[in-house]
C-alpha cells in the first residue's frame, strides 16, 4: 500500500510491473496460463464473458451476469477511477477518440505510476464494461462517449470530493 497514491486509486495500490512466478501447486495455477502476466497478453483470451462458475457437483452451473452500474468500491474502486478518467478525458477531446491513443490523454506519471497501468491490455476490458453499460460505443476503432456515460461522469464528479476531483484532473 502506498498512501500517496490513494487519492488517484481510492485503495493506494502499486504497479506491479513484472510476472510473479507461483509455486507448482499454487491456486493461480488453476487460472489460464496468460492471466497476470506481465507485460500482459496482447490478445483478450482469458474472462471473455460475464461469468460465475459453481464447482458444486450437484448444480454445476454456469451463470451469465448482467450488468446495471459499474462497481465503485473496494478492490474494484481504482478499475472504476480509470473509467471516469477516461470517460471524462474523451468527452473533452470531443466525445470520441481512438481507442488505440488514449493512452495518449495521460501523462507518463498517470498511465503508468497509478494502478492500475493503463496499457492496451487494461484499455480494452475497461472499454469493453462501458460497453456493456451503454456508457461508451466503439466503432471502426473509434470510441464514443454516450449520454449515459456523461451523465455516470457527471454524477461521479458530483460525488466526489476536491482532492481526488484535482489528483484525477476531472
Amino acid at each position: 500500500m502506498n498512501p500517496k497514491k490513494k487519492v488517484y486509486d481510492g485503495n493506494g495500490f502499486d504497479p506491479v510491473l513484472k510476472t510473479i512466478k507461483e509455486p507448482k501447486y499454487h491456486l493461480r495455477s488453476l487460472q489460464d496460463p496468460n492471466s497476470f502476466n506481465w507485460p500482459p497478453c496482447p490478445e483478450r483470451i482469458v474472462a471473455k464473458d460475464v461469468t460465475m462458475f459453481c464447482p458444486d457437483v450437484r448444480t454445476s452451473g454456469l451463470f451469465k451476469f448482467s450488468v446495471y452500474d459499474l462497481a465503485d468500491c473496494g478492490q474494484d474502486l481504482p478499475y472504476f477511477r480509470r473509467q471516469m478518467t477516461m470517460m471524462d478525458r474523451i468527452i473533452k477531446a470531443g466525445g470520441s477518440y481512438e481507442v488505440e491513443k488514449i493512452g495518449n490523454l495521460y501523462d507518463d506519471f498517470e498511465r503508468m505510476e497509478i494502478y492500475p497501468p493503463l496499457v492496451r491490455e487494461m484499455i480494452l476490458p475497461l472499454i469493453d464494461e462501458l460497453e456493456l453499460l451503454n456508457f461508451a460505443i466503439v466503432k471502426d476503432g473509434v470510441i464514443t462517449i454516450t449520454e449515459d456515460g456523461a451523465a455516470r461522469v457527471a454524477r461521479f464528479k458530483a460525488e466526489t470530493t476536491p482532492d481526488v476531483i484535482e489528483a484525477l484532473k476531472l
